[in-house]
């Protein structure tokens, strides 16, 4: 059930998962679109960082994906917690640190500073066809050295869209949250052990 005429959100009990749960959501009991887009914001981090949205192990502040991730991502170095299994092949650094830096814009504090789910999926496809138009062209010498050339698969056989860029692959799936649904791209990453982190891509 969502909001209601001129109401921008609804009242109700807290419910969710530690970890997803919009800090906002948590002290107004105000439920939003926004709050989703929080929710979606650490899932973006932990598929760049394949670590769990909370570390008990960690005892200082920064035991929640986000404070953990966000000092790397504000300079730029997502190297410094991207999943060690995507650094085993060549892997598009600059479309994991768009990943990572859209995911934190998603948990801001203030939730109508935040992108709608709309805004995100938009910004995710267009970082993916950039970098699938960067990768066919012809790679300077250093970046050959540092990351290996870039690989590209298309199926164009099935009805839905398939491309695979380094260890990252994005294929289309559906959301479905309580306030709202889109069709959108889904990211999923690529272990050796071929176990992924994916979505719901079912139409």
């Amino acid at each position: 059930m969502g909001p209601v005429g001129d109401h921008s959100h609804v009242s109700s009990q807290i419910k969710g998962t530690p970890g997803y749960l919009d800090p906002a959501y948590c002290s107004s009991f105000h439920l939003s679109p926004f709050n989703d887009v929080y929710s979606f914001g650490v899932i973006l981090l932990q598929l760049v960082a394949a670590r769990p949205a909370v570390d008990t192990t960690r005892t200082n502040s920064r035991y929640h994906i986000i404070e953990w991730a966000r000092p790397s991502l504000e300079l730029r170095s997502v190297e410094d917690i991207i999943d060690v299994n995507l650094l085993t092949e060549p892997c598009n650094m600059e479309t994991m640190l768009k990943m990572g830096q859209l995911g934190l814009r998603c948990v801001v504090k203030v939730p109508k500073e935040r992108p709608t789910m709309k805004q995100v999926w938009k910004e995710l496809e267009e970082t993916l066809y950039s970098t699938d138009n960067h990768i066919n062209k012809q790679p300077s010498r250093s970046s050959r050295q540092s990351w290996g050339s870039s690989r590209r698969s298309v199926d164009r056989d099935t009805s839905q869209s398939f491309v695979s860029i380094d260890g990252v692959g994005l294929q289309r799936f559906h959301v479905e949250m309580d306030s709202m649904s889109f069709q959108s791209t889904s990211l999923r990453c690529f272990e050796n052990n071929s176990n992924s982190i994916d979505m719901d891509k079912n139409k």
